[in-house]
């Protein structure tokens, strides 16, 4: 119960550390029977699966096993969070971005159902954060990135990195755009980060990475990445480290 209520933590710092400690909860079960949630547990592990090891036949199988399993399930609660890790981390692997992601609209209503306000800040970012990288306007995209930062603020939640991506949209939206401007926002940015330290700068990074290579500013593009450095793709390496490399080869 332990590692898995740390189990997401961890991933914003240390990816390959929670793989094996998926590998290690999995191997238990198997060996002497699960505490608790076996369902999400074995979506995590086909996660891992997927993102470290690129077997996407295996990691699907497993999440139709896992998916079999939540359907048993009677937990109010665990059943939302088995679809989001389905939808928002294995999903947009395997099919076109806005039919992955698609479903987590009515997992954030059930979580919200629940009272599981927290979750359901993370659904709502995930949706709108991967759509946004999947070529969302950004009109759209700002809104929903704005909605989203005062919903965690009026819940007096710690989740940083809704309020740093909607800072980068408010600069989008601005109706002079120049490269002056542009080097003030991400000055501005990486003091952000610097304040709320973690795996927020991932996300943002990524967003800025995009945003300056279809600018055709690459050498500030190419500049975020270096200052991520291995973090790129050992902390929350989902989806967004794909989209990640993918401009960084652009830039």
């Amino acid at each position: 119960r332990i590692i898995g209520a740390v189990g997401g933590t961890m991933t914003r710092f240390d990816s390959y550390l929670v793989s094996l400690i998926s590998c290690w909860v999995i191997g238990s079960n198997l060996r002497y029977g699960y505490i608790a949630r076996p369902e999400y547990s074995l979506s995590a592990f086909a996660a891992w699966i997927q993102v470290i090891l690129g077997d996407s036949n295996s990691a699907k199988r497993l999440a139709r096993i896992a998916e079999d399993l939540g359907r048993q399930s009677e937990n109010l609660i665990e059943r939302p969070r088995l679809k989001m890790q389905i939808s928002a981390i294995l999903n947009p692997f395997w099919m076109p971005r806005r039919t992955a992601l698609a479903p987590l609209s009515s997992v954030t209503e059930s979580f919200y159902e629940v009272g599981d306000v927290e979750f359901a800040h993370y659904a709502r970012f995930m949706q709108t954060y991967f759509l946004a990288l999947g070529g969302a306007s950004v009109g759209e995209s700002s809104r929903k990135f704005d909605a989203l930062a005062e919903a965690v603020r009026r819940a007096c939640q710690h989740y940083p990195v809704a309020e740093g991506s909607s800072q980068i949209y408010r600069l989008l939206l601005q109706p002079e755009l120049c490269f002056e401007r542009f080097e003030q926002g991400l000055d501005q940015s990486d003091a952000w980060i610097e304040a709320n330290p973690g795996s927020a700068q991932c996300y943002l990074r990524t967003l800025w990475i995009m945003m300056l290579c279809i600018l055709n500013l690459h050498e500030l593009a190419h500049r975020q990445s270096l200052r991520l450095g291995d973090m790129r793709v050992r902390s929350v390496p989902y989806v967004r480290a794909v989209d990640h490399e993918m401009y960084l080869g652009v830039s």
